[in-house]
């Protein structure tokens, strides 16, 4: 059987299949030029009568006083508000540790972080610096900087080493029994470098802290600020003064990290950074080339204004 004779019988039809085929034919056609004759020909427009157009006039009037009312209040407000603010700023200087919400609130703090500062505060924690309330969650980091020329700190000096030398020298000598003046010594110890055996012997602390302070300077890579000990599970505020006294923090002993060579598993464990900003972080390393310069981290989306000045100066460029 030829290939002709195949398409033959193939494309040969009774009458009863040429019928049905030219119906469809006919119905595919029919559809085709209905809707060339609609969009040829639209459906006229509706014709509005005169009472409804005043009606539509009325409603459109109606709902433009509503929103010049409604803007004018929230102008008036805004001005109140920004009244209020003025006035707060010509105030003296406050203490974070001592003010409640509602006077953070007056002074143009959101209602969230006064509660939560407020909250902190009574739950023990101190306020030293600014650095210390951009740590309180929710902080808003923008009323902090506005403010930070009218917070009154308490102060806390951290004496030279030669001066907690001859203080803790003189009271030991006048005011303790003699067996305790042989620890004075301890007052030469540099809490990012002291093993685990002089860690125990400071006071108020166990083998459970010592060892909790030299993991926290591994994973930070030094102890900057004794505030830092907080982080420790329940080391109270008492004990951190203890070892204020006693030790001193020596710089050249930090470690530091060079985010433009650091791996995820370096950066992901520091204590200051999330394990899925540091990941976003390289990745735009990765996209953009080495960083110029340290603020240039913050570009990634994902590192926040507190976030970058308590992992700041663990990081070095080179």
């Amino acid at each position: 059987m030829t290939w002709k004779k195949l398409v033959r019988e193939y494309f040969t039809y009774n009458k009863r299949e040429r019928r049905g085929l030219s119906v469809l034919l006919f119905l595919i056609l029919a559809s085709v030029l209905f809707r060339l004759v609609i969009s040829i020909y639209p459906n006229a427009e509706y014709q509005w009568t005169k009472e409804q157009l005043e009606k539509i006039k009325r409603f459109e009037t109606s709902i433009s006083d509503a929103e010049a009312i409604d803007q004018n209040k929230v102008d008036q407000i805004s001005a109140a508000e920004l009244d209020t603010a003025q006035s707060h700023f010509e105030l003296i200087s406050f203490d974070p540790n001592e003010v409640s919400a509602d006077f953070l609130v007056q002074a143009g703090l959101n209602q969230r972080s006064a509660k939560m500062l407020n909250k902190y505060v009574n739950a023990g924690g101190k306020i030293r610096s600014t650095d210390d309330l951009l740590k309180v969650y929710f902080m808003d980091t923008a009323w902090v900087d506005s403010l930070s020329d009218y917070f009154d700190f308490p102060e806390k000096e951290t004496p030279s080493y030669e001066q907690k030398k001859e203080f803790k020298t003189d009271v030991r000598r006048d005011s303790f029994p003699e067996y305790k003046t042989k620890k004075k010594l301890i007052v030469s110890l540099d809490i990012n470098t002291a093993d685990s055996v002089s860690l125990i012997n400071l006071p108020g602390l166990g083998p459970f802290y010592a060892k909790e302070i030299i993991r926290l300077r591994e994973k930070l890579g030094g102890i900057r600020d004794y505030s830092q000990l907080s982080m420790i599970y329940k080391m109270s505020e008492e004990n951190i003064d203890r070892i204020a006294d006693v030790t001193f923090i020596d710089p050249a002993t930090f470690s530091y990290i060079n985010i433009n060579e650091v791996k995820l598993d370096r950066l992901g464990r520091h204590p200051y950074i999330k394990w899925k900003e540091a990941k976003t972080l390289l990745n735009y390393r990765f996209q953009h080339g080495p960083f110029l310069k340290l603020e240039d981290i913050k570009k990634c989306g994902v590192i926040s204004d507190s976030t970058y000045l308590n992992l700041a100066p663990y990081l070095i460029l080179e």
